[in-house]
């Protein structure tokens, strides 16, 4: 809340100071990054009208010469160069502007420049030539971007509504000017006309390095901007002590580095005086910051800038950094701290963890994000806002216990959704190794191997002798403290050593069932801080267990133990028990069931209110569309422990278009490898519709999926429906009615081939097989008798 207060007192301060002679239209807050100059594009115009009752209303009456103009700066940039920019500005009795480019006649050119932009406030760009306002008419500002190159980190600036009426016009391009027509806007920047006869500067704003920074380097370049009032100069005090000397009088300049190194660790004075042709501004700021420590180890010098690593476009993201053994020097000892250098300010929070390993390679290989991850140690875990630039400091929670390899330092942030667009940029140099890789994600952790570059972040890292004695109790990191859904068959306990003890020699995982006595299981000797309980352990896992675990570290000066004891739950048993019967009865997604095309998660299968395959909706339909492939429905997963044939029947209705494409019934144990169809239906074929009955044998795994699998060209077959499944893992009776016209009907019994018809005059007497049919159906020819009984009996041949 501070900083904001102070933020409004310094605008407020401008603002009375330019009342005299300086007149600011506009006191909006919002940001557009397009007006007067969109910076992120090599090419552009901006076309404003200002109105004279506006001019008015603020105290511009009468007639002057205008020698400059100033726009209010919402964002944080960084020496943010633009090359090859132009002004021009006319008086005007036009009410609005065109979306057409307007070209240059009856304008008068009054600045050609390069603009550097630093920080936020009001920028002032003094007029090459001073414009004459009538004091009647209103003023049209034409703004052209000729500068052929852009870079990250370009200002936003604050606007005023002129909604409804259109006051901007903009257009962009990469490859060249563009003209023709662009586009309107309601978002007018704000603005400052200065007349020739004016007032004192304001104070100027001071962007880098901000009051009370930490860990400047030893050849800064400060930087500020104009507080208005039009200065045509700038004074800089500078020194070690309080009321530094004067040092320049440096000119219509907004930056200045040392011309030699500063001492380390020491703090520096600073202050900016602005002035003019009317005098000197005052009451201006004397800021202050703090140089590096010598015992940092800075890698990286390139003024380059990136979004890693703790990026933020995304809203998942980590960025891993491989450091030389040869660029860090030290051969054992404990990393303090962490630094990156921000050249691009936002708001925006983070949320971030840091990790940190040692390798013996020289660059780095793809990988998985949770592959990579698995040895990595947990250093400390926050919420940053970069809103300052500079070196921003992480003061280590846990000291990484370094030995003298190559180093790897890894950010993990998880902004969340699809991240933030105002990110953070930071400094990094090239390199001609991959000793970069990162991931990025929206919505969801990345799983993709990770991307390679050179393109490493510059770091500052500090170092101190390594800890001695006996080692502090370990930082349980994995599973965490009550994770459940553990997998049933294995994962890696993993932990983290304690940088504020000694370094331990080896560990011991302690487990149980129970709480009160963790020694159930003992395993010592463990060099790493990962191990799996079932394939270094020998242990073995049922659904649904409780186990609680803990790490002894031990090393030649003693030992600790971590408490309280953590717990993990294994996975609930995932699997259906038989008979599984799904009749697709709800317009939702069925519980347990999956769906494939090619491998991945599709939508070739959807919930049909329809029912063409069973007797009422609702009904799954898959989809057709024009791609090769294969595609999958998949059942839940099936406990077929201990059973080695499985009899199903669903209905269905399938409608070809064509050769091409076949529907098919597969089996999987683990859902990735498939077994040859159990049945199949090309569409070569024609249509095919009604009871499908299939029988899967051979089965000796405790778990199973089915797959009603299309394999080929998806525009071969207009749709395929599928009711009424059910999967059983032995053979039913079939129940049958008989009507009085001699027709016996019954259901269908999953894996059966065929039927056998059974009559006998008597109920009690001995049955025999009159007929056998694949039917579910069958008539009696013979209806002399004066009565009749009969079975239907279920076959599999």
């Amino acid at each position: 809340m501070k900083r904001h207060l102070v933020a409004i007192f310094i605008l407020i301060t401008a603002i009375i100071s330019l009342s005299a002679e300086s007149f600011v239209i506009g006191a909006g807050t919002g940001t557009t990054s397009v007006l007067p100059v969109f910076g992120s594009f090599e090419y552009g115009w901006s076309w404003s009208l200002y109105t004279v009752a506006e001019m008015n209303a603020v105290g511009m009456n009468t007639a002057m010469d205008i020698i400059s103009i100033s726009y209010d700066v919402a964002t944080n940039p960084v020496n943010f160069t633009m090359n090859n920019q132009s002004i021009y500005m006319r008086l005007s009795s036009a009410t609005a502007v065109a979306m057409s480019y307007p070209g240059t006649a009856g304008f008068t050119n009054v600045l050609n420049a390069n603009t550097t932009w630093n920080g936020s406030g009001w920028k002032t760009l003094t007029l090459d030539t001073p414009f004459s306002w009538n004091g009647t008419q209103n003023i049209e500002i034409l703004w052209e971007n000729r500068d052929g190159s852009y870079a990250n980190g370009a200002p936003g600036f604050h606007y005023t509504s002129t909604n409804p009426e259109m006051m901007s016009s903009y257009k962009v391009a990469s490859s060249s000017f563009p003209t023709g027509n662009g586009n309107f806007s309601y978002e007018r920047p704000n603005i400052t006309f200065s007349s020739a006869a004016g007032t004192i500067p304001s104070p100027a704003v001071n962007t880098f390095p901000q009051d009370l920074q930490d860990w400047v380097e030893e050849f800064p370049t400060l930087s500020w901007s104009s507080g208005g009032g039009a200065p045509t100069g700038y004074k800089l005090y500078f020194g070690s002590v309080s009321n530094p000397p004067l040092i320049a009088d440096l000119g219509d300049v907004t930056s200045w580095t040392p011309p030699t190194a500063l001492e380390y660790l020491q703090q520096y004075n600073w202050k900016i005086v602005p002035y003019n042709s009317e005098g000197e501004a005052e009451d201006c700021q004397e800021w202050s910051f703090v140089t590096v420590d010598n015992d940092l180890v800075p890698i990286g010098t390139d003024l380059t800038t990136q979004r890693q690593p703790f990026g933020a476009d995304y809203g998942f993201e980590r960025s891993a950094m491989l450091f030389f053994d040869s660029e860090i020097v030290h051969t054992a000892a404990s990393l303090q701290k962490v630094a990156v250098y921000n050249s691009y300010s936002t708001d925006a929070e983070i949320p971030y963890k840091i990790y940190a390993k040692e390798t013996t390679a020289v660059e780095f290989s793809a990988t998985p994000w949770e592959d990579f991850i698995m040895d990595a140690i947990l250093l400390k875990v926050g919420v940053q806002t970069f809103d300052t630039p500079g070196w921003n400091v992480f003061d280590l929670d846990n000291p990484f216990s370094y030995t003298g390899n190559n180093l790897i330092i890894i950010v993990e942030t998880d902004y969340g959704l699809y991240g933030d667009d105002s990110f953070p940029q930071f400094r990094y140099s090239t390199e001609t190794e991959d000793v970069h890789q990162y991931w990025y994600s929206h919505y969801t952790p990345p799983t993709d191997n990770g991307r390679l570059n050179g393109r490493r972040p510059n770091v500052l890292l500090q170092f101190e002798p390594p800890v001695t004695g006996p080692p502090q109790p370990v930082i349980l990191e994995h599973p965490w403290n009550g994770q459940t859904g553990m997998p049933l068959d294995g994962f890696n306990l993993r932990w983290s050593p304690n940088g504020t003890g000694g370094m331990p020699d080896s560990y011991a995982v302690y487990m149980s069932q129970s709480a009160a006595d963790i020694s159930d299981f003992y395993h010592p000797g463990i060099s790493s801080t990962l191990f799996d309980p079932i394939s270094e352990g020998g242990l073995s896992f049922n659904y649904g267990e409780i186990w609680y675990w803990t790490v002894e570290a031990t090393n030649s000066d003693g030992s600790a133990i971590t408490m309280p004891v953590w717990s993990f739950q294994i996975e609930e048993d995932p699997r259906r028990e038989l008979p599984l019967t799904e009749s697709f009865d709800a317009y939702a997604w069925p519980d347990g069931w999956i769906q494939y095309y090619t491998g991945l998660f599709s939508n070739r299968w959807i919930v049909s209110a329809t029912s063409n395959a069973g007797a009422a909706p609702y009904e799954m339909r898959a989809i057709p569309i024009g791609q090769v492939g294969t595609s999958r429905l998949v059942s839940p997963p099936l406990n077929t422990d201990g059973v080695s044939t499985l009899y199903m029947v669903f209905n269905h209705s399938f409608l070809e278009n064509g050769s091409g494409v076949s529907a098919q019934i597969q089996h999987s144990y683990d859902g990735v490898t498939w077994y040859t169809p159990s049945w199949s239906h090309a569409s070569a074929d024609g249509d095919a519709s009604g009871a499908v009955s299939v029988t899967i044998n051979g089965l000796n795994s405790p778990v199973t999926y089915i797959s009603w699998t299309l394999d080929g060209m998806h525009d071969r077959y207009e749709n395929w429906f599928i009711d009424d499944v059910r999967i059983v893992d032995v053979l039913t009776a079939p129940v049958a009615q008989l009507a009085s016209n001699g027709r016996l009907s019954w259901t269908p019994v999953p894996g059966a081939t065929g039927y056998r018809i059974l009559a006998c005059d008597d109920p009690n007497g001995d049955f025999v097989a009159i007929d056998a049919t694949v039917n579910t159906y069958w008539q009696e020819s013979d209806m002399s008798a004066l009565q009749k009984f009969y079975k239907v009996v279920a076959l599999i041949e």
